[in-house]
């Protein structure tokens, strides 16, 4: 069980600094100079989340190395199971993470529309209104891949 919660804490913390710095990347690139067709601009959100890349790389692979009798795989990271019952655990809170992954993105799909047509943020908000959504819908998944293993643990 440390090895889901440790995978997920991590993937949140990857998936929210990678929605971090693709908004602050796009709103730095929003004016080129002129006579450029377009120029990329990355600011500190960007050199945390390569920073973060590494690190998490790294607390992978260690844990990889102590916790190999616990079954755990670097490959396979939180889907590597130990025995049947893992399995079970696995496969129960994929599901439930599917699920609320696409009622998730239908209800930002719906959201973004929603906001486009109306017009209710600046052009700038508009510009990064998809990174949220994405990201959001996302981690949600993620939080409910957590939840479904700890709650689905103590069920089988």
């Amino acid at each position: 069980m440390k090895k889901i919660i440790v995978e997920q804490i991590g993937n949140i913390i990857l998936i929210g600094l990678f929605g971090a710095a693709l908004s602050q990347t796009l709103l730095l690139s929003v004016n080129p100079p002129t006579g450029m067709l377009f120029q990329i601009k990355t600011g500190w959100l960007t050199s945390l989340f390569i920073l973060w890349l590494i690190i998490w790389g790294a607390v992978r692979m260690i844990l990889a190395r102590k916790w190999r009798i616990e079954g755990y795989q670097f490959n396979k990271g939180e889907y590597s199971v130990q025995d049947e019952r893992e399995e079970l655990i696995s496969n129960y809170a994929i599901k439930k993470s599917y699920d609320a992954f696409k009622i998730t993105l239908i209800v930002a799909l719906c959201a973004y529309f929603f906001c486009q047509t109306v017009s209710l943020f600046s052009e700038n908000m508009q510009l990064i209104l998809p990174i949220i959504l994405i990201v959001t819908s996302c981690l949600i998944a993620i939080i409910t891949h957590l939840v479904a293993w700890l709650i689905a643990d103590r069920k089988f």
